[in-house]
């Protein structure tokens, strides 16, 4: 089921598709989202997508993490969320999704009976993060912005 981050940073944005099952993101190039906001921590959060669900978790950030502007360390994510990190801002958005998935992935408040599978994340230590970084099927992926300017 394809799940996409809008990423929006000083004005410009970009979507990014969401399809593996860890997705870390921060500022250090081994994050499969790198973005270049100084206040966001180098490894800042990790999305995990289990049974076509996702949940967000704060991995110790100097600056915390805000969704739907709340003080957040872990979640579930849906349709239209928004995530702000640092100066940048996530939102949770579909493409080619059916009425019926848009429906569930989308009303948190409603009584649908599907499989929703619970997570429960230990403390991850540096150490951690790093071998689960190694661990990860996807390729690290550099989001530039239209105009970004190299620094």
């Amino acid at each position: 089921m394809p799940f996409y981050l809008k990423v929006s940073y000083n004005g410009k944005s970009a979507n990014v598709k969401l399809d593996a099952d860890k997705i870390f993101i921060g500022r250090s190039s081994t994050c499969q989202i790198k973005l270049k906001d100084p206040l966001i921590s180098n490894c800042h959060c990790l999305i995990t997508i289990v049974d076509n669900h996702l949940v967000i978790k704060d991995l110790e950030s100097t600056n915390g993490m805000l969704v739907n502007g709340k003080n957040t360390q872990e979640t579930k994510l849906y349709i239209g969320d928004i995530i702000n990190i640092g100066k940048t801002s996530l939102q949770l958005i579909s493409k080619d999704m059916t009425p019926e998935q848009t429906f569930i992935h989308t009303n948190k408040n409603t009584q649908i009976k599907t499989q929703i599978a619970e997570i429960s994340f230990p403390r991850m230590n540096k150490e951690k993060i790093e071998k689960a970084k190694k661990n990860s099927k996807i390729e690290p992926v550099t989001i530039r912005l239209p105009d970004d300017d190299e620094n």
